[in-house]
C-alpha cells in the first residue's frame, strides 16, 4: 500500500472513505472518518484497517505546558455487530501518563487496536470509565449521492507564529453546541477537500486564537472547484491564488466596499474617535460607571474569582446597556462622529445592495445577512429597506437555503422579540427526544420560558434564583419551561440533576430548531422571557425580583 501523510496531501473530505489495495495486504484507508467528536483537543484523521490490526492516525491539541492522559484500557465498540477491540499500543503518546503537550499545541501519533470486523462500518471510540471521545468514527467508505461536489481549500497561514489547526465551521455555527471540522496545518501548509451537495457559507478560524479567546473570522464560500487561499496574520480578509467564483465575487465585495469607504475619507473620523478619552467620549454618567467598571476588574484581578464582584459587575452592565438604550451613553461631540460615520457608511451600503440586489448571488446574500444583524443590534432604520431588499431580490432563489432561513429567523426576532409583542410560535424536544410545542405549554398562562445551557454559569445561577418564584405561584397559574442549548442531552441531565429545576424541560440539540436565533439572542448563553396570558411579552431578561413583583401584582390575590 502507498501511505499518502494526512500531514501533507488529503484527498478526500469528512466522512467520504478512501479505498486504498494492493495485490500482497488489502487495508482500507479512510482519510477524516467523520464522526461527532465528543472532546475537541483530539482528532482521528484517518483510519486504516485490514485483517491483522485498524491503526488511527490522531493528534492532540491543546495548550503549550498543559498534559492530557489517555488510558490503555481504551476501546472500540462495533457500530453494526457491538463487538469490542482492544487499545493494543500508541506509538508517539505515552498511554496511562500525564504527557505534556509541546510549544506547537499539538502531538501526533498513532493508536493501535485489535482487527475490526468486516461488518462493522463504524465505531465509537471509549476511554477509561466509559468516557466516549468519538462517535460513529467511520473505518469503511461511505457511498456518496451524486448530487455532492468536492471543494478543495488548499494553502498557507501566514506570519510568524506557527498555526497548527484551522477551525472549519457553518456561518451561524455556536462551536460550544456543534463541534467545528478541523482542518491539520504543517509547516504552515494545509489541503483539504470537503464534500457537500449544496453551496455553503464556512467560516475559517486559526484555533490557537480561538484558544486564547480573541479571532478572526474569515468567510469561505465553497462550491465545487479548487481554492489556494492564504490566511493572512490579521483580518478577515484571504489572499485569493485560485479560487471559485463565489470567493472572488466575495473578494470583490469586501474591496469596493473599502474603496467607497476610503474616498469617503471615513479613516478620519475613525481616528478622531479613537483619540478621543473616556471622559471625551462618554456622557457624566456612563464615564462614572466605566469608571466603576475599572476599579471592580482592578480588584478582582488582584483577589480572583469573587461572587459578590460578578454581580456588581453585571449591574453595571445592566445601568450601561440602560443608557445606551436612552441614547445616554455617549457625549454630544463624539454621538455626531457616529452620526456622520453612520450616515456615510448607511449611502454606502446601500448603494452595494441595490447593485449586488441585481445579481442577488450568495456572496451577496451573506453581505445583505451581514448588514440585517448590524441593523438589528444598532436598533437601525435600514432594517426594513434591506429586509425588504432581500424578499424582492433574494427570496425568490435563496429562502430554502440556511443563509436565506437564518436571515429570515433573525429579521423576525429582531422586529418581535420586544415587550408587548406576540412571543414566537415554536417547538423543541423533550429529554427523551419527543417533539413538542412550547407555545401549547404556555397557553393561558404567566409563563417563564428560561433559555439556558449547563456551560453557562450565569445562565444557570438565573435559573436557580428562580426557583423560589415558581414554588410561590406555580399553583395561581405561573409555569417555567426550560429550554437547554446543548451537544448532547447527557450535558443537560447532569445539570438539571445538579441545580434541582422543578419544571419542565425540554432541550434544543445543537441548534436543531434554532431557537437561540428565532429570540434575537444569537450565540450568548441564554435568557429569560415573561410571557403573559395572551401570549405577549411581558418581559426581556428579568431578575428573579421583577418577576415575583410582576407575578404579585396579577396573581397575588
Amino acid at each position: 500500500m502507498i501511505h499518502v501523510s494526512f500531514f501533507t496531501k488529503n484527498t478526500l473530505a469528512v466522512g467520504i472513505a478512501a479505498l486504498f489495495m494492493t495485490n500482497a495486504t488489502a487495508q482500507t484507508v479512510v482519510d477524516y472518518p467523520g464522526s461527532l467528536n465528543h472532546q475537541d483537543c483530539i482528532e482521528v484523521y484517518r483510519t486504516a484497517t485490514d485483517q491483522k490490526q485498524t491503526v488511527f492516525d490522531v493528534t492532540v491539541y491543546y495548550q503549550p505546558g498543559y498534559w492530557l492522559r489517555l488510558s490503555s484500557s481504551g476501546v472500540l465498540h462495533g457500530c453494526q455487530t457491538g463487538k469490542t477491540y482492544r487499545l493494543v499500543k500508541a506509538e508517539g503518546f505515552e498511554l496511562d501518563k500525564q504527557v505534556v503537550m509541546p510549544d506547537s499545541g499539538c502531538r501526533d501519533f498513532k493508536c493501535y487496536f485489535e482487527p475490526i470486523d468486516a461488518r462493522d462500518q463504524a465505531v465509537h471510540w471509549i476511554d477509561r470509565k466509559n468516557d466516549t471521545l468519538f462517535t460513529a468514527l467511520n473505518v469503511r467508505p461511505v457511498s456518496r449521492s451524486k448530487e455532492m461536489f468536492a471543494c478543495r481549500i488548499k494553502g498557507t497561514v501566514a506570519g510568524e507564529r506557527p498555526c497548527v489547526r484551522l477551525l472549519f465551521y457553518d456561518f451561524d455555527q455556536d462551536n460550544r453546541v456543534r463541534p467545528p471540522l478541523s482542518i491539520p496545518v504543517r509547516g504552515n501548509r494545509f489541503d483539504y477537500i470537503y464534500y457537500t451537495d449544496k453551496p455553503e457559507v464556512k467560516m475559517l478560524t486559526k484555533w490557537d486564537e480561538y484558544m486564547e479567546g480573541s479571532w478572526y473570522v474569515i468567510p469561505f464560500f465553497v462550491e465545487q472547484g479548487e481554492n489556494e487561499i492564504t490566511i493572512l496574520p490579521k483580518g478577515t480578509d484571504l489572499e485569493l491564488c485560485r479560487a471559485t467564483a463565489a470567493n472572488q465575487e466575495w473578494k470583490r465585495i469586501r474591496q469596493e466596499t473599502d474603496r467607497r469607504g476610503d474616498e469617503c475619507q471615513l479613516d478620519e473620523y475613525y481616528k478622531t474617535m479613537r483619540e478621543m478619552s473616556p471622559k471625551q467620549k462618554l456622557t457624566p454618567e456612563a464615564f462614572t460607571l466605566h469608571e466603576q467598571l475599572q476599579a471592580l476588574y482592578a480588584k478582582k484581578e488582584k483577589q480572583g474569582e469573587d461572587q459578590v464582584l460578578d454581580d456588581s459587575i453585571d449591574q453595571i452592565y445592566k445601568q450601561r446597556a440602560q443608557l445606551k438604550e436612552a441614547q445616554k451613553m455617549y457625549s454630544p461631540e463624539y454621538t455626531q462622529l457616529r452620526k456622520n460615520v453612520d450616515r456615510i457608511w448607511s449611502l454606502i451600503n446601500r448603494t452595494m445592495v441595490t447593485q449586488m440586489a441585481k445579481s442577488p448571488s450568495l456572496p451577496a446574500l451573506y453581505r445583505l445577512y451581514q448588514l440585517i444583524a448590524e441593523a438589528i443590534d444598532e436598533n437601525s432604520p435600514e432594517l426594513q429597506p434591506y429586509y425588504q431588499i432581500y424578499q424582492r431580490n433574494f427570496a425568490p432563489l435563496w429562502s430554502e437555503h440556511s443563509l436565506g432561513k437564518h436571515l429570515e429567523y433573525m429579521t423576525k426576532a429582531g422586529i418581535q422579540m420586544k415587550v408587548g409583542e406576540q412571543y414566537p410560535l415554536f417547538e423543541a424536544r423533550d429529554l427523551t427526544g419527543k417533539q413538542v410545542s412550547v407555545n401549547g405549554l404556555i397557553k393561558g398562562k404567566w409563563a417563564l420560558v428560561d433559555l439556558w445551557a449547563s456551560w453557562c454559569g450565569p445562565c444557570r445561577q438565573h435559573s436557580e434564583e428562580m426557583i423560589p418564584v415558581y414554588r410561590k405561584y406555580a399553583d395561581k397559574g405561573f409555569t417555567v419551561v426550560g429550554i437547554a442549548r446543548e451537544q448532547y442531552v447527557s450535558d443537560a441531565l447532569e445539570a438539571i440533576r445538579e441545580d434541582g429545576y422543578p419544571w419542565v424541560q425540554l432541550i434544543d440539540l445543537r441548534d436543531e430548531f434554532c431557537i437561540w436565533l428565532r429570540h434575537g439572542i444569537g450565540n450568548s448563553g441564554g435568557c429569560l422571557f415573561l410571557v403573559d396570558p395572551e401570549g405577549k411579552i411581558a418581559a426581556i431578561r428579568p431578575s428573579a425580583e421583577e418577576v415575583e413583583a410582576i407575578l404579585e401584582q396579577h396573581l397575588g390575590h
